[in-house]
């Protein structure tokens, strides 16, 4: 089983703000924001399928089952789609936070955007690709799904650090861990 990978470049708006995997502030991005990192992953399953299982809430909350992270409003199960918007509850760093998501970016099965509208970030904004790819000498049709996650704490200097110290790692850990789930889930229904 292949491992997650990190490698690309991140464009925030049309500049260049880091390599995927990078963490720094640049003066393209706006200082004081933290851009990146990307991750891919290969998932033996056609983007279609791939797709419509990182936009299922019950599947992402299964994932994310560790921190107890549940839907509390808007769209609670299912599907979500263009516009979409849902509350999610989790306890991190021994505290229960909410944040509040809509999809603002939809082209199936290639590409979605979820945003956050209200929560703990200063901004939090999530690309996912989904490439089709054939694996080995017989074809088999994939999926090199990416994510490009850009955001940033609140709190200016002080978020800043929780984001160099913390954040980013933790971060990190959760698209991971989310990910190998999406990965386990489609590649079993696809057996």
């Amino acid at each position: 089983m292949a491992k997650p990978t990190v490698g690309g470049v991140l464009r925030q708006g049309g500049g260049f703000c880091g390599l995927w995997g990078g963490w720094w502030p640049a003066p393209a991005c706006g200082w004081g924001a933290v851009k990146g990192p990307g991750w891919s992953l290969r998932i033996l399953a056609p983007p279609p399928v791939v797709f419509d299982a990182s936009l299922s809430v019950e599947l992402h909350a299964s994932s994310m089952r560790d921190s107890r992270e549940q839907a509390v409003a808007g769209v609670t199960s299912g599907q979500l789609s263009l516009g979409d918007q849902v509350t999610w509850r989790a306890r991190h760093f021994g505290f229960t936070w909410h944040l509040t998501s809509t999809i603002s970016a939809y082209i199936r099965p290639s590409y979605f955007v979820d945003e956050q509208v209200s929560g703990p970030f200063r901004y939090w904004r999530h690309a996912h690709t989904f490439e089709s790819i054939h694996e080995g000498d017989s074809g088999v049709e994939a999926t090199l799904m990416k994510d490009i996650v850009d955001f940033a704490a609140p709190a200016g200097p002080l978020g800043a650090l929780a984001e160099a110290l913390v954040l980013r790692r933790y971060m990190t850990k959760l698209i991971l861990l989310r990910n190998a789930h999406i990965r386990q889930t489609t590649e079993t229904t696809m057996q």
